[in-house]
């Protein structure tokens, strides 16, 4: 990624990456289970009666919800997956991603009061920074992220689970 029309004159990149394609992709699979309850719904809804007045657009509704959470998630994952990086400079983290509108996030390091690092596996982790006034940026899904934690550690409090 050229980072240069995102950068302060005179900032330097200490770190950069992206996301694990599997993990970004796969990290919110809870939310398939909303998908067995809409086609669940949709299942029972088609039992009633046909006479039942409100019977189809029930059925639409929790059939779209089945197909927005399942299949629909996973690949609006993906489809975000290849817009998706992630940078620590001398003064400040970015993330820049999204594909329904592509965004870029910036929390100046001065401002960092809180990381919390998510290990997923052994060399997996997602890295959550809190800084002043409730803005936050998340690096979903990192292989080996040693190297951007043992910048922040300078950023205490450190929580690691």
């Amino acid at each position: 990624m050229d980072w240069t029309a995102h950068l302060d004159a005179g900032e330097k990149i200490l770190w950069e990456g992206c996301p694990a394609p599997r993990c970004y992709c796969f990290r919110n699979w809870r939310r398939a289970f909303r998908a067995l309850a809409g086609g669940g719904l949709t299942l029972l809804l088609w039992l009633l009666p046909a006479h039942f007045p409100w019977r189809l657009p029930l059925m639409l509704a929790a059939l779209g919800t089945a197909l927005w959470f399942f299949p629909g998630g996973f690949v609006r994952a993906r489809l975000q997956w290849n817009t998706v990086f992630y940078a620590a400079t001398d003064r400040s983290l970015l993330a820049v991603g999204g594909c329904f509108p592509c965004r870029l996030l910036r929390l100046p390091r001065a401002a960092i009061e809180k990381v919390d690092v998510n290990w997923l596996g052994k060399d997996l982790a997602t890295v959550a920074v809190w800084g002043q006034g409730g803005r936050n940026v998340e690096f979903s899904c990192l292989e080996h992220p040693h190297r951007l934690i043992a910048l922040l550690s300078e950023h205490p409090p450190l929580t690691l689970r």
